[in-house]
């Protein structure tokens, strides 16, 4: 029995539960056309019933889905709200603000933001798949790269969607590595618990047969082979039974020309985007709507390969190339975009309501209402209007806009060039990062501990080294991952973009040279397990007990007396006779403690409510630790990278010279915004008036931690000096502790320029040099020019340009060798007196002088 096409569209229109407008039945009519010729393809006998039925089953689940993602929308909007109104009445816009990147301002959950909850999720899902490979000494392995295809193989087959709920499977059959298979099942475990926890926020990922990890798609790589060459190469590797079912050539053709237009522009890199923006996707699966994070995670795997080799081979030609960066690249887009959900729910662009640039929001969003609430306060209600440029800069960092390029090549070429630069002059950038020590311990003693103790506890850790076996799965329990493992301890210097491979991987084998990517991961995980071990030393106390500066901070991420009796509770690991406080295991606690903090809190006890209550505690605890541990061993958060970068994009004319006078600069912006605010304003002051006459320790913090990193800023110019040879600078000498305060707490690796050889090397202005290091390039190479057409020799010039700008050439162990073996006489040589004119230079303006003169050594 066949029904009619009318009785189609009416079962469709039962489905939705609601009239459907033109545009959506037309939309709707195009994929049930396309239903019914597969269904008539295959031999179906009743293929337009059989189409209907198929569709209205989709629609059903869609009209489910939205429905559910309705109700998080309004969820995180009351949420949302009601955290601005409570805790910052008189300052919105901050309240805004901490929301999405959070402030130093001691409020409570003031800093479990958008950025805290993506980075906490990083931590968990990076963390956890660190140490299986670790505790299954898999990780080099995995590096190396040779075993890729055959991790491939083994995740196409985990990926049987035909398995019920739990199951995976048992990979007979492939002949393959056991390394191999393991490595797969591990991958396969995080992207499963990653994509659940997106599911959880607003998705609707499914499970898919024949999936690997998120496929990459480098956006230069595409633009350079071009669209012709990547549809040829795309083409044949796809199953187009699986991609586009019943598709004609001109829809495939179409299809591949709307997926090389989103992937060659960078709209993949978003964590919002728009339905059907990435890999393609049939409209006809569910309704249009605005653009969200849900709909995006879940249509974001819809290019089906034949084979796992095919997908190898496409990764290699056209993706990151490494399958575990692919691997990394894709849960930290997921962690981002689930975090974005978590808070603002899976519309969150629109949820949030800030909308274009100079237009009013609307009144149902997060910032309509909050503004709305504002009538009769015309002046805070002005305030709020400001400062939406600077919000909307916030959002566009934690959401990826400023990721994307506007010009792949204009990008490509510029972050090359400062990576360049930072290959060139940061070989002494562990001896600067002395400065850290008492930088770390402010903040232990902003928690509570003493200074001293700090000083101690950073001390330590840099002489146990790295953390290895239980410790470091420990670290990974808490959520921090190395540096060495995700290749962002540039990240301390400056507003960094993404570079080409080989770049980033050259990149990190300097840091590691230098040693900085040692000393960072040092003393991280060192104050993270300090801060871990001091959870666990009062996991007896009462809350009311505590110390009041850990109360405090632990308030900072919404947790509070009733979530602290779960904490209390959570599992510890012990290691070398200390115990350490994990979130491993909350989620497996009895109701009742989540119920009494539901009571607490003045919420009803659902089955719901507990059940999100058992995520989100582990996740303030992660960010608890991800985020203080970044205090303690200082780098650019999203709040100071939304400063610097002030929304602009890579490859952009603005974005491009930002990102250049950003270098090195990035670590000075934090000092001053993380660790200055934190002491002026995280004891509960509003104002610097405030904090001068609250006597809650502001400006006893302040002065203690600039007169300490004075003092060690001056330790890392004397071991400077004394590797290139000079006697330390005069300590009677007032200039020399302004270089000293600048070297150790402000300026840090860029004091390296105020008042350093560069500036006298060169003779460089103020201008010139707080232009960076990439502009003061630029100005050097004029001056070049100009001295050869005065007619003077530039050979001794261009040879010390060409040594300052030389990748690897200024490592601290490397320089002062290769300056008194081969530098000097080769100076020396192209500028007769050089020598001479250098120590005079360096005695007159710094009244040092050389251990060991050049002069006389280079006779």
């Amino acid at each position: 029995m066949t029904i009619s096409f009318d009785k189609c569209i009416a079962s469709i229109q039962k489905a939705a539960g609601r009239k459907l407008s033109d545009e959506e039945l037309d939309t709707l009519l195009e994929g049930l056309q396309k239903k019914i010729r597969a269904k008539t393809a295959s031999f179906f006998p009743d293929p337009a019933g059989a189409a209907a039925e198929e569709l209205a089953e989709e629609i059903a689940l869609a009209v489910k889905i939205e429905r559910r993602n309705a109700a998080l929308n309004v969820r995180a909007r009351l949420d949302a709200v009601e955290f601005v109104r409570s805790e910052f009445p008189n300052d919105p816009a901050l309240g805004l603000e901490s929301l999405l990147v959070g402030v130093n301002r001691s409020r409570l959950g003031s800093r479990f933001s958008v950025a805290a909850t993506q980075q906490a999720l990083m931590g968990d899902y990076l963390g956890g798949f660190f140490a299986d490979m670790e505790r299954e000494k898999l990780t080099s392995v995995l590096n190396s790269g040779a075993l890729d295809r055959e991790i491939a193989q083994a995740l196409w087959k985990l990926g049987d969607e035909s398995l019920p709920f739990g199951q995976t499977s048992d990979l007979r059959g492939l002949d393959i590595p056991a390394e191999a298979e393991a490595i797969g099942r591990i991958i396969h475990k995080w992207q499963e618990k990653a994509r659940l926890d997106a599911n959880r926020s607003g998705a609707a990922i499914g499970r898919l047969g024949g999936y690997i990890v998120r496929q990459s798609h480098d956006q230069r790589k595409i633009l350079k082979a071009g669209r012709d060459a990547w549809k040829t190469a795309v083409r044949e590797r796809i199953d187009w039974q699986r991609t586009l079912p019943d598709a004609e050539d001109v829809h495939i053709e179409a299809f591949l020309d709307k997926v090389y237009e989103n992937l060659a522009s960078g709209v993949h890199i978003k964590a919002q985007r728009s339905p059907t923006s990435v890999e393609g996707g049939d409209p006809a699966s569910g309704f249009k709507g605005s653009r969200n994070i849900a709909k995006g995670l879940s249509q974001e795997r819809v290019l089906h390969f034949k084979s796992a080799d095919d997908w190898f081979d496409y990764n290699a030609q056209f993706g990151r190339g490494s399958l575990r960066e692919a691997f990394v690249d894709g849960l930290e887009r997921v962690a981002r975009s689930t975090g974005m959900m978590q808070v603002l729910g899976p519309n969150a662009e629109a949820n949030f309501g800030l909308g274009p640039r100079g237009s009013a929001p609307q009144d149902w969003t997060v910032a309509g209402q909050i503004l709305k609430g504002l009538e009769g306060e015309p002046e805070a209600k002005l305030k709020l209007s400001n400062a939406q440029s600077w919000l909307t800069n916030r959002f566009q960092e934690v959401d990826g806009t400023t990721r994307i390029p506007g010009n792949v090549t204009a990008a490509n070429i510029n972050a090359m060039v400062r990576a360049g630069q930072s290959m060139a002059k940061l070989g002494g950038a562990t001896l600067s990062a002395f400065g850290d020590l008492p930088l770390f311990a402010s903040e232990l003693s902003y928690q509570g501990g003493g200074f001293l103790d700090g000083i101690g506890v950073a001390f330590k850790g840099l002489l146990e080294g790295k953390a290895k076996g239980e410790r470091l799965e420990i670290l990974s329990s808490l959520g921090v991952v190395y540096d060495a493992a995700r290749g962002e301890v540039r990240s301390r210097f400056s507003a960094h973009d993404d570079l080409p491979g080989g770049w980033s991987r050259l990149l990190q084998k300097f840091f590691k040279l230098n040693l900085l990517q040692w000393w960072t991961d040092t003393l991280t995980g060192a104050a993270a397990l300090s801060m871990s071990h001091r959870l666990a030393l009062n996991r007896s106390v009462a809350w009311g007990a505590l110390d009041p500066d850990l109360t405090r901070t632990l308030s900072l991420y919404g947790l509070n007396e009733a979530r602290w009796n779960v904490v209390r509770k959570a599992a510890t690991r012990q290691e070398d006779g200390r115990h350490y406080v994990i979130p491993d295991g909350i989620e497996d606690l009895g109701d009742e403690l989540f119920e009494r903090v539901l009571a607490f809190e003045g919420r009803p006890a659902t089955a719901a409510a507990i059940a999100r209550l058992k995520r989100e505690i582990p996740t303030q605890l992660r960010a608890y630790f991800i985020e203080r541990s970044e205090f303690a061993v200082i780098r650019p958060d999203a709040r100071t990278l939304a400063t610097m970068r002030r929304g602009t994009r890579p490859g952009t004319v603005e974005g491009e010279l930002l990102r250049h006078v950003g270098l090195f600069k990035g670590f000075s912006f934090s000092v001053v915004q993380k660790a200055g605010g934190r002491e002026i304003f995280g004891r509960g002051a509003d104002t610097f008036g405030q904090a001068i006459r609250n006597g809650n320790g502001e400006m006893t913090g302040l002065a203690r931690m600039v007169a300490m990193t004075t003092l060690f800023g001056y330790g890392a110019m004397t071991a400077k000096e004394l590797l290139k040879g000079r006697t330390p600078r005069d300590p009677r000498d007032p200039e020399t502790w302004f270089a000293a305060m600048a070297q150790g707490g402000g300026a840090g690796i860029y004091g390296d320029f105020l008042f350093g050889e560069m500036r006298n090397r060169f003779g460089g202005g103020v201008l010139t040099t707080a232009a960076g290091p990439v502009l003061g390039g630029v100005q050097d190479i004029f001056d070049l020019v100009g001295r050869i057409r005065e007619g003077d020799d530039p050979s001794a010039a261009a040879f010390r340009l060409a040594l300052t700008n030389t990748p690897f050439a200024n490592l601290f162990y490397v320089k002062p060798a290769f300056d008194y073996l081969i530098g000097y006489q080769i100076s020396e040589a192209l500028s007769p007196g050089y020598l001479r004119r250098l120590e005079n230079r360096v005695e007159r303006e710094n009244g040092q002088t050389f251990i060991i003169p050049p002069s006389e050594f280079a006779q």
